[in-house]
């Protein structure tokens, strides 16, 4: 998975449409940002990465590219 697919993967979590995401989002400011796709998106990390995300990683998270950041310090060939 490249980081063009991650985006559109928590386009569909935040319920946004695909290939919209361009990382400087505030996970704030959307909509789509709950409890749920939390959950969600930690789920997408361990199901496509193979890792659990903390919630203390994510609750740091200000925006998308925070999010994607995470997943890149464990994987840094994207």
């Amino acid at each position: 998975m490249d980081k063009d697919e991650f985006l559109n993967e928590l386009a569909v979590i935040l319920e946004e449409e695909e290939n919209t995401l361009t990382g400087d989002e505030v996970l704030e400011e959307l909509p789509g940002w709950d409890s749920l796709s939390v959950i969600s998106f930690i789920a997408l990390v361990d199901e496509k990465f193979n890792f659990i995300i903390s919630g203390d990683q994510i609750k740091d998270a200000q925006t998308i590219n925070d999010l994607t950041k995470i997943v890149e310090t464990h994987f840094s060939n994207w």
